[in-house]
């Protein structure tokens, strides 16, 4: 039975006390069990995610985009990421501090989350940018996706403790194209970007590969 797996045994005929002794020793086994498991998954999370945001890290996020275009070269399927940086963002931590730029961040990250497709990936690329990677999708759907994530932003005003702010963003989308490579795709979702932002910002601009 130990080798089968059986962590203990009593045989018959056995004393009650004995009997609740071993059970509270088992239950102790599986707590402690389940406590390192419970450790072990906070370490991986907090390794793959940022700590403020609680979204992809830069690492991760860059990992994924390079298994979905794997993915896109063997499927031979389409692939489009964009980049979303948020407007006047050093404007809101000047005049209201970090704490409120912070809380701006998180909210926004929960409405771009909320806004993408159920198997799109969300990361923050750094300070207020944030990279998504759209599996199977070309260039005028991520515009659809990128558009809804504007929308979801701008549309209605992020409440903190001491005030409410209007908060846009200006995003860039590009589209894989074979022979491409991963710093090339990205390099064409920050030039459309940047077009965003000297265009008034709050929109969306789309750098087509083909």
């Amino acid at each position: 039975g130990m080798q089968l797996g059986a962590d203990d045994y009593l045989s018959k005929p056995f004393k009650e006390l004995e009997l609740r002794a071993r059970i509270r020793v088992g239950e102790r086994i599986i707590r402690t069990h389940e406590a390192l498991v419970e450790a072990r998954e906070t370490l991986r999370f907090e390794a793959s995610h940022d700590p403020l945001l609680r979204i992809w890290n830069r690492r991760v996020i860059l990992d994924l985009l390079t298994i979905e275009l794997g993915r896109a070269k063997r499927l031979q399927s389409s692939l489009s990421v964009f980049f979303a940086d948020l407007d006047f963002f050093k404007h809101v931590n000047d005049s209201y501090g970090h704490l409120v730029g912070d809380e701006v961040l998180r909210r926004a990250a929960g409405r771009m989350s909320s806004a993408v497709r159920e198997y799109d990936h969300v990361g923050r690329y750094g300070g207020e940018e944030f990279l998504v990677v759209l599996p199977n999708c070309t260039a005028e759907a991520a515009r659809d996706v990128a558009e809804r994530v504007r929308q979801h932003i701008g549309d209605k005003p992020i409440v903190t403790t001491p005030t409410q702010l209007e908060i846009t963003v200006s995003i860039g989308v590009s589209q894989w194209h074979y022979g491409q490579e991963i710093s090339g795709l990205l390099h064409r979702a920050d030039v459309a970007m940047y077009r965003a932002k000297q265009n008034g910002r709050n929109r969306v601009e789309v750098e087509n590969a083909s």
